[in-house]
């Protein structure tokens, strides 16, 4: 009787470790996409811009934007970065980035 719930537990506990390992490459996959392909750094020459996200104003001379949208809108690279790991869309016109 122990052997068989000893199995049960492993089996189960097994099945719950490959469904976390299996969700997180998945979600590791996404984010790998997301930075390398949608989200650029872009120099800019303009003074007083505004995170579309925070709506902070940014000081750098360099901001991020989406570049699989076709809106022009500038954030802060962790603005952009918390939006897309919650949300595959941009924060403006809601453009899906992953299909």
């Amino acid at each position: 009787m122990n052997d068989i719930l000893l199995y049960i537990f492993l089996y189960y506990f097994l099945f719950i470790i490959y469904y976390f390992i299996a969700m997180y490459t998945v979600l590791l996959f996404d984010i790998f996409y997301l930075y390398f392909f949608s989200v650029k750094k872009v120099k800019i020459y303009q003074d007083n811009i505004i995170c579309s996200i925070c709506l902070d104003s940014i000081e750098s001379n360099y901001v991020w934007r989406i570049i699989d949208c076709k809106c022009i809108y500038y954030y802060h690279y962790k603005c952009i970065i918390n939006w897309l790991f919650n949300k595959y869309e941009c924060p403006i016109c809601r453009h899906k980035l992953i299909k």
